[in-house]
C-alpha cells in the first residue's frame, strides 16, 4: 500500500475512529468500522459547502447522485477548499477504503455460504474486489508520482468491478448489493475528478 495511502486512511478514519470509541463499545477492525461509519453515519459527519460554490461541489453536481457524492466527499474536512489533487485523494481513498471492506466482507460471507450458487458467486466477486483494490491503489501511486493520465482508468476499472459483482447473483439475492453501490458511486465521483486532469474541463 502506497505511504500516501496510509497516511490518508490516519488521516480521514483513525481521528474519527478515537472519538466514537469514547461513545461505542470496542470495535474490532477498522474494516468494521468503516461500514458503520460511511453506510450508516456518515451524514451526520458532513461538512456541506459554504454558499460560495467549492470545486468539491461543482464535482458533486456532476455525477449523478449529487446528495451521495456530498456525503461522501464532504465526510472529509478539506474538501470544501480542496483542489483536484487533493479531492483525487478523497475520493480515490475512499473507494479504495470501500473496496476493501468489501473484499474482507465477501471473505467472511464466503465461510458461511449457505446456498449452491452463492459460493461461486461470491468467489467470482473476490476476484473481482482484488482487481478493484490493485487498480486504486495504483491510482494512489501516481498521485504520489504526479502521473494522472490513467486516474480515469483506474476509476473505470472499479466502477466495472462492481458492476460485474453484482450480475453473478440473482437480481435481489445479492449480499453485496449495497456495497457494489456504493463503489459505483464512488467511482463516477473518481471519473469526474479525473477529467479535472484534461485540458478541456474547465470548472
Amino acid at each position: 500500500m502506497p505511504l500516501s495511502l496510509h497516511i490518508y486512511l490516519s488521516y480521514i478514519f483513525l481521528p474519527k475512529f478515537r472519538s466514537i470509541m469514547k461513545l461505542q463499545p470496542i470495535i474490532p477492525s477498522l474494516a468494521v468500522f468503516f461500514c458503520y461509519y460511511f453506510l450508516h453515519a456518515a451524514a451526520e459527519h458532513v461538512v456541506y459547502p459554504s454558499s460560495a460554490s467549492s470545486l468539491a461541489d461543482q464535482v458533486c453536481k456532476n455525477t449523478t447522485n449529487c446528495t451521495f457524492c456530498e456525503q461522501a466527499i464532504f465526510s472529509d474536512s478539506r474538501a470544501p477548499t480542496a483542489d483536484r489533487y487533493v479531492l483525487a485523494y478523497i475520493s480515490f481513498g475512499l473507494a479504495y477504503v470501500n473496496a476493501t471492506h468489501t473484499l474482507n466482507y465477501t471473505d467472511s460471507l464466503l465461510h458461511n455460504a449457505t446456498t449452491p450458487t452463492q459460493a461461486p458467486a461470491l468467489r467470482k466477486c473476490r476476484s473481482f474486489y482484488v482487481e478493484a483494490v490493485k487498480a486504486l491503489s495504483r491510482a494512489f501511486n501516481d498521485l504520489d508520482s504526479e502521473t494522472f493520465s490513467s486516474l480515469d482508468q483506474y476509476a473505470r476499472t472499479a466502477d466495472g468491478v462492481a458492476r460485474r459483482c453484482e450480475g453473478q447473483f440473482v437480481v435481489g439475492s445479492s449480499p453485496l448489493s449495497k456495497m457494489n453501490r456504493n463503489l459505483r458511486g464512488l467511482s463516477e465521483i473518481c471519473i469526474v475528478v479525473s477529467a479535472l486532469y484534461q485540458a478541456s474541463v474547465n470548472y
